[in-house]
């Protein structure tokens, strides 16, 4: 069995407070009790906030709690290049995807995810119907970045229509009409044999002429993934 290994890894853009003195000791006792390796990594990568005097207070603090961890400190800022080359190996495998929101834009539609699923949680009919299109439309993004693969996708994609404008507030970038949008949107449609109710459809991607016709391939992946 491997060994475990702990870790905790502040910002050096302050000084410690207690949530962060708690953490620190609660993943040392949990590393010496376990038998494992403990970690401090500093997150430096901030470089308008992060500084040398704050890693070194940082440091003098979590030493004064008696905290030990393995040397050197690991710094993220001297990683990089060896984050660029696994984002390269995700990337070569489909794996990522753009984000052009910003950390307040993405904070304000984590709440709006929130409230919504609190709104459906416990409604069925129509609603539920809307909850399980974001279901699936998310695992038809899995399936066509992880499980299928290209040429499966090809084939796919080959049987759906062109896509129209997009509904709601991305109306008018196109998004709809990239292919992942259009995979996932689609795969939806057929696991919900075409219920799509007008306030979950999220996309003007119109149905293809044959569901069944369209998610055989998706048979035949599921049938190689039971046989694996």
């Amino acid at each position: 069995m491997p060994q475990p290994v702990f870790r905790f890894a502040p910002s050096p853009n302050g000084h410690l407070h207690l949530g962060h003195a708690l953490s620190a000791l609660q993943n040392f006792d949990m590393a010496r009790a376990a038998g494992g390796r403990f970690l401090l990594r500093m997150e430096d990568i901030d470089t308008t906030r992060c500084r040398p005097e704050f890693e070194a207070a940082i440091i003098e603090d979590l030493a004064w709690l008696g905290i030990q961890w393995e040397q050197p400190v690991r710094r993220q800022s001297e990683h990089l290049d060896e984050y660029r080359a696994a984002l390269g190996k995700l990337a070569a495998m489909r794996l990522t995807f753009p984000s052009f929101e910003s950390r307040a834009e993405i904070a304000h539609m984590v709440g709006d995810h929130a409230m919504i699923a609190l709104d459906v949680r416990e409604l069925d009919g129509e609603r539920a119907i809307d909850r399980n299109i974001v279901v699936l439309h998310e695992l038809g993004h899995v399936i066509d970045f992880v499980l299928a693969d290209d040429a499966l996708v090809a084939q796919l994609d080959a049987g759906i229509p062109d896509a129209g404008t997009c509904n709601g507030p991305v109306d008018g970038i196109g998004a709809c009409t990239a292919i992942p949008e259009r995979f996932a949107d689609t795969f939806a449609k057929w696991a919900l044999r075409g219920r799509f109710s007008l306030a979950g459809s999220g996309y003007g991607i119109p149905t293809p002429p044959s569901l069944e016709d369209w998610g055989m391939p998706l048979s035949r992946l599921a049938a190689q993934l039971d046989a694996q």
